[in-house]
C-alpha cells in the first residue's frame, strides 16, 4: 500500500493546526486582561467582546482540526502496521 498521498494530506492538515495556533496567539495579544464594566468605556468593552468571540471561534476550529489530525494519524499508523503484519505473514514464493 502506498502511504505517500495520505501522509502528505496529514502533513498539510497538521500544518493547518500549527498555523491556527499561531494565529490564535496573534489574536490573543489584542486581548485585555482587565474587565471593563463602566459605561464610559464602551469602545473598550466592545473590543473585548469582539476579541473574545474571535478567540472562541478560533478555539472551536482548532479543537476540531486537532481531533481530525489525531484521528487521521492514528488511522495511518494502524494501516501501516496492519500492512506490515499482512506482508510479514505471507510465505515467500518458491
Amino acid at each position: 500500500m502506498n502511504f505517500t498521498l495520505i501522509v502528505i494530506v496529514w502533513s498539510v492538515m497538521a500544518l493547518l493546526v500549527l498555523m491556527t495556533a499561531a494565529y490564535r496567539r496573534v489574536v490573543a495579544r489584542q486581548e485585555d486582561s482587565m474587565i471593563h464594566l463602566q459605561g464610559n468605556e464602551g469602545s473598550v468593552v466592545q473590543h473585548q467582546t469582539e476579541v473574545a468571540q474571535r478567540l472562541d471561534l478560533i478555539d472551536r476550529f482548532g479543537k476540531a482540526s486537532t481531533i481530525a489530525v489525531a484521528l487521521l494519524g492514528l488511522g495511518i499508523a494502524a494501516a501501516f502496521f496492519y500492512d506490515g503484519w499482512v506482508k510479514g505473514s505471507q510465505l515467500p514464493p518458491m
